[in-house]
């Protein structure tokens, strides 16, 4: 992988002219380039992971891998033979934005290439059929396309007349890095039940830079041995040898979607896994509604974790904390709830 500068990679294109690749394939091509060095080869296939990163099934990424281990010759036009071996630098965001489709983000990195080489062969950006036909997609399906792209900020084409050439240009992408997070972030809420702990992994998504960890695991130690049931953390670094847990209400007590008998193994849970840390030396950090926000989780990580800069990420946070605000409301009135059915 090589990185040129902090939110960008460097990335080949060959397997993007791959006429045997869906869309889906070629962005889990393009994921192998957001990985770094020391992550394990068994973590690189993880169906799992990567679902994570690009929001695609994982039945889709098995196939796409499967494929991908299937040497086939990139087709691309004569004259553009040198765009296989091609290396452009696009946003990191742009590959994991979920809310652009696959196709739309493959075609925008292959018009990093076309651009590069525009003015020695202009003919290629005539129009959008000529660059449909390099994509080997149908015209209507490119222009489909370029128009999510625009839409979300990642592209701008300018054409005075509809026999000029196109101009193509790729704009300063901080508006579109800030909708697409947002975007992305709102999506991840309207569809999970567990809220805080989305809220969290969002968190820590934006403000940790170590992606050596794993979600929903937990180390073999992590064992009931009563039970023999197999517990995990939320999120688990085995490196640092950290394991954070999101405690919501149902940890402390019943509450109306979790009844007592719910609630009490909830909480009997938790105490085998605090012993379990507590003689295992793994370090394990809860959190609870009332630390979801930035300035909170900051104080709480930042002697622990590698925090980024977050310059520049303020509408993210900004979201981010305005929804954590709502659900810290939500909570208090479920403890209200809750308390006021016990005392009767």
């Amino acid at each position: 992988m090589i990185v040129v500068h902090q939110g960008t990679v460097a990335i080949r294109l060959a397997n993007l002219f791959r006429p045997d690749l869906t869309a889906c394939a070629k962005l889990v091509w393009l994921e192998t380039f957001l990985q770094p060095d020391t992550m394990s080869p068994k973590d690189r296939r993880s169906p799992t992971r990567i679902q994570r990163v690009l929001g695609m099934s994982r039945p889709t990424i098995r196939k796409a891998l499967s494929r991908l281990d299937q040497p086939v010759e990139p087709k691309v036009p004569d004259a553009l033979r040198d765009l296989i071996n091609m290396e452009v630098t696009v946003f990191r965001d742009l590959i994991t934005d979920n809310t652009v489709p696959p196709m739309a983000r493959v075609i925008y990195c292959v018009l990093f290439g076309l651009a590069k080489r525009a003015k020695e062969k202009p003919n290629f950006l005539a129009s959008y059929t000529s660059i449909a036909a390099v994509l080997d997609v149908q015209p209507r399906t490119f222009r489909k396309s370029i128009r999510k792209l625009i839409d979300a900020g990642w592209l701008a084409i300018h054409r005075p007349t509809k026999k000029a050439t196109l101009t193509i240009s790729f704009p300063n992408p901080q508006l579109a890095l800030e909708r697409a997070q947002v975007r992305r972030a709102q999506r991840r809420l309207e569809k999970t039940k567990a809220v805080g702990e989305t809220l969290l992994r969002q968190y820590l998504d934006i403000m940790d830079e170590d992606a050596d960890y794993k979600d929903d695991y937990g180390p073999p130690v992590l064992t009931n041995t009563l039970t023999n049931e197999r517990l995990d953390f939320d999120r688990y670094y085995a490196k640092r040898n950290i394991a954070i847990e999101f405690n919501g209400p149902q940890h402390d007590g019943p509450t109306e979607r979790f009844p007592e008998q719910v609630a009490r193994k909830q909480i009997e849970r938790d105490r085998i896994k605090q012993e379990i840390c507590k003689r295992q030396q793994i370090n394990l950090y809860i959190v609870r509604p009332e630390d979801l926000s930035y300035r909170r989780l900051y104080e709480l990580f930042r002697k622990v974790l590698p925090l980024r800069n977050l310059t520049g990420r303020e509408p993210i946070l900004r979201f981010l904390d305005e929804r954590a605000a709502a659900y810290r409301q939500a909570i208090r009135q479920i403890r209200q709830r809750a308390q006021q059915v016990s005392t009767t």
